[in-house]
Formats: structure tokens, C-alpha cells, sequence
């Protein structure tokens, strides 16, 4: 990521209301590997886009689920290992997939790439 783009996703948090405690956090049901701060940090990107895509910022309910290497998920060259996952996030009685990867980060911890998949329309 560039760091214009860098600067546009800090700018655009910022205006985000902010998910505090995992008290505070939708219920999430299935299975994930992040816990309470990174599933935060992660809806924190996810409300951005639904909020454009939805015109919703009250994330109701998310349905996770362990799935196979994304084809549009272009990591970093030093990365590890990555898991990832499909998150469907219930909101305003819409349901919005997204593709979410988590990956070591070189200094410790785990970083995460987010991005909306087509939602059907059954």
C-alpha cells in the first residue's frame, strides 16, 4: 500500500465511529483465528465499505468461516503463512460478504487485508 493510499485509510478511520471493547462488538458466530482486538480492527475497515456499499454503519451479526486462498489477495513478499477466512456481516437486514486475510506481520503481531466480495441476491 502506498502511502497516499495509507494516509486515505487513516483519514477515513478516523471519521469511522470506533469499536471499543469486545463488550461492544457484534455477535460473531463460526470460526476465526482473531480475537477480540483484531476482529475490531478488522470491522473497523469492513463498516467503512459497508457504509458506501450499504449505506449502514450498525453492524449487526457476523457469520465467519475458514475458507481457501483468495485468487485477488496479493500479500507481501515477506509474509507468512496466511489463514484465510470469508466473513459475512449482517447488516441492516443485508447480508455483505467479504474475503478477509490474516498474515503474520514481520515485527510481530498479524495484519490483515479486507475486501467486499458480490453479494448474492437469492
Amino acid at each position: 500500500m502506498n502511502a497516499f493510499a495509507r494516509v486515505g485509510v487513516g483519514m477515513l478511520l478516523a471519521f469511522v465511529p470506533l469499536l471499543s471493547p469486545a463488550d461492544e462488538l457484534p455477535s460473531f458466530e463460526g470460526q476465526t483465528i482473531a480475537d477480540a482486538v483484531l476482529k475490531g480492527d478488522a470491522l473497523k475497515v469492513i463498516t467503512i465499505i459497508v457504509h458506501a456499499k450499504l449505506n449502514c454503519s450498525v453492524i449487526d451479526r457476523v457469520k465467519t468461516e475458514p475458507t481457501v486462498r483468495h485468487r485477488h489477495v496479493a500479500l507481501p513478499g515477506a509474509a507468512g503463512p496466511a489463514t484465510y477466512e470469508r466473513w459475512t456481516v449482517n447488516a441492516c437486514s443485508k447480508e455483505q460478504p467479504f474475503s478477509v486475510t490474516f498474515y503474520p506481520a514481520k515485527d510481530g503481531g498479524m495484519m490483515f487485508q479486507v475486501q467486499a466480495e458480490k453479494a448474492s441476491h437469492s
